[in-house]
């Protein structure tokens, strides 16, 4: 494969040898170190292919021989550059061009920086030429994550920083700190991470303390970690120092959610009423059952429970007991909805889920609903977006060794 792609960019003839001085000539080329290939042999000529540099030299060479050079084909970049010789200009000025775009893409031409009142921007990117970020710089060399490690370490008053890389663009995103409430440490504060509670996309980040481990827009699972409440420090040049950092992570990482509500009510069922009670007593006396009353039951379904208080004696269960039996009239009855009634109730229903879900600190976003209607029954679906904070805490445990 090399051989073949060192020959298309040096160029070289395909051949035929016909006289009857052939096999001579080509001896001749053999013991002259001549190099060809793609050797075939017909009845009166033989085929060669040859570089071009070594056949414009053979050219002079046949004088002799009883020989006739027949060139059959030519390839390579040589060839294909020929009918450009008188257009140089245009040739060197395409490579040229290929090789400045080439060069400037794997560059950063556009540095930016956003969100920081307590920084100037010129402040902000003084910081990022001192870390190797400048217009110029090597896009591949910048590695975000400890872009932003580092100018965070630089820059104080941050609460988060974040560097971003689109083609030759590099934006910086500094938020600035805001007063926190003090926090009285006690003996009870162990290092904690901040997980995701639940699937969602992030929208907004707010670290109070710990290291972030997402961005915004990222897609998280349940358990996924967000703010990390353990990690090593490193210096100005974003060198570990060999010492760890642990705190009690604190943040609230809003996110969007999707929750699916499903509701089902039968048009057409059969109900039972509850009615009067009646009750029988029996006592229980060694073995020995005792009516102590009868119920007065009419000819009616009834549902039955029974309460059974036993004697206990200085803590000992005694053979002695008091049966209650409680028998509670059911009512038979046909209940029919029209499908208006029926979405009345389940709407009903699902208000009050959204509604106690938007007042557990979340905000409705988008909601689908289809009510339709299965196997006699009428079946509300909904689909609704939230943003709430999926943040949880979830103690560091370290294990001795």
């Amino acid at each position: 494969m090399i051989s073949e792609l060192a020959r298309l960019f040096s160029g070289y003839v395909k051949i035929e040898l016909k006289g009857e001085d052939r096999v001579k000539f080509l001896n001749y080329l053999i013991k002259n170190g001549f190099t060809f290939w793609d050797y075939s042999l017909k009845e009166d000529s033989i085929l060669i292919s040859m570089k071009i540099y070594d056949y414009k030299k053979i050219i002079k060479l046949r004088r002799g021989y009883k020989i006739k050079i027949i060139r059959l084909k030519s390839k390579g970049l040589p060839f294909k550059l020929a009918p450009y010789k008188k257009r140089t200009g245009l040739i060197f000025g395409l490579v040229f061009g290929i090789a400045v775009a080439f060069f400037m893409s794997g560059r950063v031409w556009v540095l930016t920086s956003e969100g920081s009142v307590i920084h100037s921007e010129e402040a902000i990117l003084q910081a990022a030429k001192e870390i190797g970020i400048e217009i110029g710089s090597k896009r591949n060399d910048i590695d975000p994550h400890m872009a932003a490690i580092k100018l965070q370490i630089s820059l104080k008053e941050t609460d988060f920083i974040s560097v971003n890389t689109d083609g030759v663009s590099v934006n910086i995103v500094v938020k600035d700190s805001v007063p926190k409430p003090e926090i009285y440490e006690t003996p009870d504060d162990k290092p904690q991470n901040i997980i995701a509670k639940r699937d969602g996309v992030i929208k907004e980040i707010e670290a109070y303390d710990g290291m972030i481990k997402v961005k915004v827009g990222e897609a998280v699972k349940k358990g996924d970690l967000l703010i990390t409440g353990l990690w090593d420090t490193v210096d100005k040049w974003g060198v570990k120092t060999g010492k760890s950092f642990s705190s009690k992570a604190r943040g609230k990482i809003m996110a969007e959610t999707r929750y699916e509500f499903i509701y089902k009510i039968k048009l057409s069922d059969t109900l039972y009423l509850k009615g009067k009670e009646s009750y029988k007593y029996t006592l229980n006396f060694f073995g020995l059952k005792l009516p102590l009353s009868y119920p007065i039951l009419k000819n009616s379904e009834y549902e039955k429970s029974e309460i059974i208080d036993t004697l206990y004696l200085s803590g000992v269960k005694m053979p002695i007991s008091l049966v209650k039996e409680i028998y509670k009239e059911k009512t038979k009855t046909q209940l029919n909805l029209t499908e208006k009634e029926a979405e009345n109730i389940l709407r009903n229903k699902y208000d009050l889920d959204k509604n106690e879900k938007i007042n557990n600190f979340s905000s409705l976003i988008n909601e689908e609903i289809d009510v339709y209607k299965e196997n006699g029954e009428l079946i509300l679906k909904a689909v609704c977006i939230f943003l709430e904070d999926i943040g949880e805490e979830s103690q560091i445990l370290f294990e001795n060794e």
